[in-house]
């Protein structure tokens, strides 16, 4: 009765400290997470979520599916809701990685459960605090819900190898359906982990059970099934619905992301050591000299018998993640780059506690009683986790953020009726499908997504329900920019507005000026006095822009963002002319990042004369082009 009893204040012991593992992660997620969306890709899924859309290649089902799950719950403003999403699959993570430490201190012989139990807490606390993971799960992205299903494949690897040999082959079964689901969410990172599967399954097949190898099989395919999602909604016609697969030829075009293959290896700027160093830099920024301290605690896994396959699994994860993320490129000021290295963050956790494991764990021929010290290094364990929260929280924190939405009123909301507004940036058109989808408050207004005009069925699907823009975007098409005689042609009919980019050729210039953060297309042609004006004008939105989002933290996207306007607006006003309003724009730009080149390039060339007239700034459209 004595041994029952234990083992049952064990488990309730174990089952409180999983609840932390879930809980206290869960908590400082939903206290800091976002309720208007954010930069990047967040406004394009939280549309894809609330329609059931295809967001941009590989289409990411799984992502859309678990977002209209939460968008379901009845708290909250939309935004906010797919944002759970991401803190409920981060806790998930958490929870799963804390059962994966545990199993691995396990195996290296440290017992006890006051020191595993705190000590798997500690390590889990101080990965899923560190900023780059905590930001994944403050916004809605895939890079949260991925980790969740890569540490939940990890967590299951990690049991089976740790009680081999067994003929109990359940948790690779779990791990192959989890697997599916994964290469439904976000195939690259889903592919990573093969190599790290691969052993476990050769080894289940060398058993010769062929019943588990079979329900894996089923359980993969199960999960893959998810893709299913791709045509079925596609043929619905939601928004977004990025490159329409319809058709097997389509649908491989959307899985495959034939159009970002490009942006990968020698097609990314830095070269491939710089891009390591980047992401080597970004790890210890995030976790400190425990990057450090994860190498002796592989070599002590790699020493001990029956541990080394474990790790072995820590460390590809690891080195595939940091390889492939320095192949893809685009690492510095890039919060997705983040999401990409969280196997990698779990990895490092993994093996900094092994490295813990291995100094309190019981030599032979020593009482197997914890003592003093080891209980001590599990507090300190905990206690860094809890420190990693307290030090990352304001950072990762975008509980106050707004810059969104008020970005958004003077994009869309704020548009005269039957305005046609083309957009050149991708954020900037996810920033308007996604408010569209959520408040649903102007459907008279037409985005037309410039960048996204290529892909298959976006032109046919446009001029079907807008056939005025027939003449505009077969133009488009046919030349590769939008010509002067179409646009001022759509003008004549509807208020018609362009995203300043260097996509935009000088020549058009002539033909429009500022309105809000956008520029109208003026039928016939723009006089100096419409574009006097409308500079006065610009200028008072920019100063209302920045009291608003000064209120809240200012943080380096938003910054991004409006950098690149005020590049982009000094080019137009020194194309069009006006020089004083392109030094104005060129002051804003440089408060915000006064070392660019291009900027004081720019600078120098207006110089301090009074000279008069356009200046041709084409070799800045080439200086400055993404």
């Amino acid at each position: 009765m004595s041994l029952v009893f234990k083992r049952r204040r064990s488990s309730k012991i174990r089952r409180l400290f999983m609840a932390l593992a879930i809980s206290i992660p869960f908590l400082c997620y939903l206290a800091t997470a976002s309720a208007y969306g954010y930069w990047l890709d967040s406004r394009e899924f939280i549309a894809a979520s609330i329609g059931l859309g295809i967001a941009h290649p590989p289409g990411q089902p799984l992502t859309a599916l678990v977002g209209r799950i939460f968008a379901m719950l009845p708290i909250g403003p939309l935004s906010l809701r797919i944002a759970l999403a991401s803190a409920a699959m981060a806790s998930i993570a958490s929870l799963a990685l804390f059962c994966a430490i545990e199993t691995t201190l396990r195996s290296m012989a440290v017992e006890r459960r006051w020191v595993v139990l705190p000590m798997a807490l500690g390590v889990s606390l101080f990965v899923t605090g560190s900023y780059g993971w905590w930001f994944q799960a403050v916004r809605p992205e895939v890079y949260a819900l991925q980790a969740a299903l890569t540490c939940v494949i990890l967590e299951r690897l990690v049991a089976l190898e740790a009680a081999w040999p067994t003929k109990d082959f359940r948790p690779l079964v779990t791990s192959a359906f989890v697997l599916g689901l994964a290469l439904a969410n976000h195939h690259l990172l889903a592919i990573l982990l093969l190599p790290v599967i691969a052993p476990t399954l050769i080894r289940a097949m060398r058993s010769r059970i062929w019943r588990a190898y079979t329900l894996a099989v089923v359980a993969l395919l199960l999960g893959l099934s998810v893709y299913l999602y791709l045509p079925l909604r596609a043929a619905a016609h939601p928004m977004p619905n990025l490159g329409e697969p319809v058709s097997i030829e389509r649908f491989f075009w959307v899985v495959s992301a034939q159009a970002f293959q490009k942006n990968t290896g020698s097609g990314v700027p830095l070269s491939l050591s710089e891009r390591h160093l980047d992401v080597l830099a970004l790890l210890f920024e995030d976790l400190h000299i425990y990057c450090i301290i994860a190498l002796p605690g592989l070599y002590a896994m790699l020493r001990t018998s029956g541990v080394r396959r474990l790790g072995l699994i820590w460390m590809v994860v690891l080195c595939l993640s940091v390889v492939i993320r320095a192949y893809l490129g685009f690492v510095r000021s890039n919060p997705d780059a983040q999401g990409y290295l969280l196997p990698a963050y779990a990895a490092i956790g993994a093996l900094f506690a092994a490295f813990f494991a291995a100094l309190v764990k019981p030599q032979k021929g020593v009482d197997h009683a914890p003592g003093r010290g080891a209980v001590a290094i599990a507090a300190v364990v905990v206690l860094l986790g809890l420190a990693q929260i307290y030090n990352h929280a304001s950072k990762a924190d975008l509980s106050g953020f707004t810059a969104i939405d008020d970005v958004d009123d003077l994009i869309r909301r704020e548009a005269p009726a039957k305005s046609v507004i083309l957009l050149h940036a991708p954020q900037t058109i996810f920033v308007a499908w996604g408010g569209e989808a959520e408040d649903c408050l102007r459907p008279d207004v037409t985005i037309v997504p410039v960048p996204f005009l290529t892909y298959p069925g976006m032109v046919d699907n446009l001029i079907a329900r807008e056939p005025e823009l027939r003449d505009l975007l077969r133009g488009y098409l046919l030349n590769g920019e939008f010509l002067q005689p179409e646009l001022e042609s759509l003008a004549a009919k509807r208020p018609l507005f362009v995203e300043m980019d260097v996509r935009v050729a000088p020549s058009l210039y002539q033909s429009m000026v500022p309105s809000g953060l956008n520029y109208e297309v003026i039928a016939g042609g723009a006089t100096d006095a419409d574009e006097r004006i409308a500079a006065a004008a610009q200028n008072e939105i920019y100063k209302e822009l920045y009291e608003r989002i000064r209120t809240q933290r200012f943080e380096q996207n938003t910054k991004n963002f409006l950098l690149w306007r005020h590049f982009t607006d000094s080019l137009y006003y020194m194309g069009f002319g006006d020089r004083k309003s392109a030094k104005k724009a060129l002051y804003l730009a440089k408060t915000l990042q006064a070392t660019a080149k291009p900027l004081s390039e720019m600078e120098e060339l207006l110089g301090n004369s009074d000279e008069k007239g356009p200046i041709d700034v084409t070799r800045f459209l080439k200086l400055m082009e993404k």
